[in-house]
């Protein structure tokens, strides 16, 4: 799998895993299985409590969060961008829904195959990780900027 392009994000996002190398690609992408949407599909939905992650590859996608009655857009994401990452690390049910805006494909890791590449691939597992953790960080300073 080639790099994602910046372009394909959108500003402000950077692709998942950017400095990874072929090889490594090719062994993330074996621990998962692909999925693909039409525009209108609903891929996460609140309190769902899945615990796996989406690496877009193709397509657009908005993540909505709020109530029946009360709801907003807080981002959209594109190729090489990832969600689901919140319910992948703490286990709890979904916050929010994802929906795609487009027709697309992603990468779905399951927890699960993620714990099994972890101990047969803890280097690789180790990077996922890091970069999970950027992303979440990098939400968070975003939506602190919100509160101010």
């Amino acid at each position: 799998m080639e790099a994602f392009s910046n372009d394909a994000l959108g500003p402000g996002l950077q692709p998942f895993l950017k400095d990874a190398t072929p090889q490594e690609w090719v062994q993330l992408l074996s621990w998962t299985r692909e999925i693909t949407f039409e525009a209108g599909d609903v891929l996460v939905s609140p309190g769902w409590t899945d615990r796996s992650m989406f690496v877009v590859l193709a397509g657009r996608l908005v993540i909505t969060l709020g109530d029946e009655d009360n709801t907003r857009d807080v981002a959209e994401v594109g190729a090489g961008s990832i969600f689901g990452e919140q319910s992948f690390v703490d286990g709890l049910p979904r916050s929010g829904q994802v929906q795609a805006l487009t027709n697309g494909s992603a990468r779905v890791l399951d927890h699960e195959a993620y714990l099994e590449l972890a101990n047969r691939q803890p280097r690789l597992a180790q990077r996922i990780m890091t970069d999970i953790a950027s992303t979440l960080s990098r939400r968070l300073r975003e939506a602190n900027q919100l509160l101010v």
